[in-house]
């Protein structure tokens, strides 16, 4: 059971790209979104046995490579961490196979189209299940490919052409560093199974010691103090700090890379060059969410380089500034969403730096959810007046698309915070962080953490402003198109209204009812797959 969303999926590309043509675009699309259906339905099943009834699960299917002693077996890995992403991935990707049948079907690639994003659907399912660093590499390589051809699905387009090209480019930049970062752990370790993580660092949990225990880490200076009793592979790490510190500085940048964060952010705004399902799955629950999910995958690593906290902190806080206020002078109703994909991002890399990964996969989760709402309600928007994206000339389509005004304000609401929606739940607390991580840090580094949440603050209130202003220009403000665009107004069908009402409904409820599961006090779901590294005190 473990295995069929990637069989499914995997049955779905090579169906509909070999055998797609022997049928008609619609129902080649239909059978590739049944089969993205299934493979949610079948990720509830494995979420319930992973994270309610806790039985992590590894799936061995048959040695890979093994050169010495570089031993790579084709293994999955089914933690807690992985059966949320499994939910977010495959429930984000049925929603955009079933609004592509309609959306997609007169255009004459749409088959090809169909085989292009189920393709990224596998790779993702492949990253987020991966149980070492190769296959984790494959499926990391594997979205930055699918994103390439889908950026640039409209390939007879200039425009897609460079933005195509950007984000493979922009995106190299993260992999090599990926790649170093893998060379340290393998030189370091002698392994890159994710498994030697929590064994080499099963010594350094912060926990009160008793008299006859000395402590066996620092916080503040990040060094060992001791050596490590019992340990398997070294005994003193002092002389390796800086290599450890070397592979969370370059997972970071890979990181950076995906996740779109300040300085290599530049790539998700031009990936609106695609169509609109593509950016919905794109920004809400696959490549963006790759970093994300890096680095609280390896978060026992960073027990090692805790003097790295602040430059996740600093890119973080940064990038959500810095998106939103973007965000505001953009015209474009798809780059303004997608800015603000970028300022949400920044939010879940902050929280990472502040230690609360919980609350960072927590907000991930009801992100993707009002995120893919937005996108796939924008396109709702674009495609029923003539492909325009223009806000300004937009106007007055609260009497003329009721349902479209729904859809964006419940993700306005949910996106700018708005309480009892979902990104209420999710994005305070990690803005609250900042409070609870005072007393860990160093005084030095309070002035930075300081400003850091001031910026933090202000880019909340940016958020406000940009999401405010698509609604004033789209529904509020006279009709300001020509008149022939409203004569041959398009209405969609069932299979682009309903996954909008169910993402509308999700978006309500899920910072709600997931709140106690993920960030509660007394959840124990993310055992064994997050590290509590805030130290307590006696």
């Amino acid at each position: 059971m473990y295995l069929l969303p990637i069989y499914l999926t995997l049955i779905g590309f090579f169906f509909s790209f070999f055998f797609g043509r022997l049928f008609n675009n619609y129902y080649t699309g239909l059978l590739n979104s049944i089969l993205v259906l299934n493979s949610f339905i079948i990720s509830l099943f494995i979420f319930y046995e992973v994270v309610i009834c806790k039985s992590t699960t590894s799936i061995y299917c048959f040695q890979w490579i093994s050169v010495g002693i570089f031993d790579i077996k084709w293994l999955f890995y089914y933690d807690s961490l992985t059966a949320v992403m499994l939910v977010v991935i495959l429930s984000i990707s049925t929603a955009a196979h079933f609004y592509s049948i309609e959306y997609m079907l007169t255009d004459p690639n749409q088959i090809k189209f169909m085989s292009y994003l189920t393709l990224f659907t596998l790779f993702m399912l492949l990253l987020v299940t991966s149980s070492n660093f190769i296959i984790l590499f494959l499926g990391w390589e594997g979205v930055g490919i699918s994103s390439y051809l889908l950026i640039n699905f409209w390939h007879t387009r200039v425009s897609a052409n460079k933005s195509a090209i950007m984000a493979m480019f922009v995106n190299k930049i993260g992999d090599i560093s990926l790649l170093l970062a893998i060379s340290f752990i393998f030189f370091i370790l002698h392994s890159v199974d994710f498994s030697i993580f929590s064994l080499f660092f099963s010594h350094l949990r912060l926990e009160l010691c008793d008299a006859e225990t000395e402590i066996l880490f620092d916080y503040n200076k990040s060094v060992f103090t001791t050596f490590m009793r019992d340990a398997v592979i070294y005994s003193n790490l002092n002389e390796y700090h800086f290599l450890f510190s070397c592979i969370g500085l370059f997972l970071i940048i890979a990181a950076v890379g995906k996740s779109a964060q300040l300085g290599l952010h530049t790539w998700l705004p031009e990936a609106m060059e695609g169509p609109t399902p593509v950016s919905s799955l794109i920004h809400a629950a696959t490549m963006v969410t790759a970093g994300i999910f890096l680095i609280i995958r390896t978060n026992f690593l960073f027990l090692a380089t805790s003097n790295l906290f602040i430059v996740i902190i600093a890119l973080g806080s940064l990038t959500a500034f810095i998106g939103s206020t973007i965000g505001v002078f953009q015209l474009d109703i798809k780059k303004i969403i997608a800015y603000s994909t970028c300022s949400q991002l920044g939010y879940m890399f902050l929280s990472c730096g502040l230690c609360g990964y919980n609350f960072g996969i927590y907000h991930l989760v009801n992100h993707a959810f009002f995120k893919a709402l937005l996108f796939l309600v924008a396109g709702y928007i674009i495609h029923a007046i003539n492909n325009e994206q223009d806000i300004r000339k937009l106007g007055g389509l609260l009497v003329i698309l009721p349902f479209s005004y729904m859809g964006l304000m419940i993700g306005s609401l949910s996106l700018l915070g708005f309480p009892f929606f979902s990104g209420f739940f999710s994005k305070e607390k990690i803005i609250e962080l900042y409070y609870s991580f005072y007393s860990i840090h160093s005084i030095n580094n309070t002035n930075l953490l300081l400003f850091f949440q001031m910026i933090t603050n202000i880019a909340v209130i940016f958020t406000i402003l940009y999401s405010i202003k698509i609604l004033v220009y789209v529904f509020y403000y006279n009709y300001q198109n020509n008149k022939k665009t409203l004569i041959h107004l398009h209405y969609s069908s069932l299979y682009t209204v309903l996954p909008l009402f169910i993402l509308s409904i999700l978006s309500i409820i899920s910072g709600y009812i997931l709140e106690d599961m993920m960030v509660g006090y007394s959840t124990n779901i993310w055992d064994t797959a997050i590290e509590n590294i805030l130290p307590i005190t006696s």
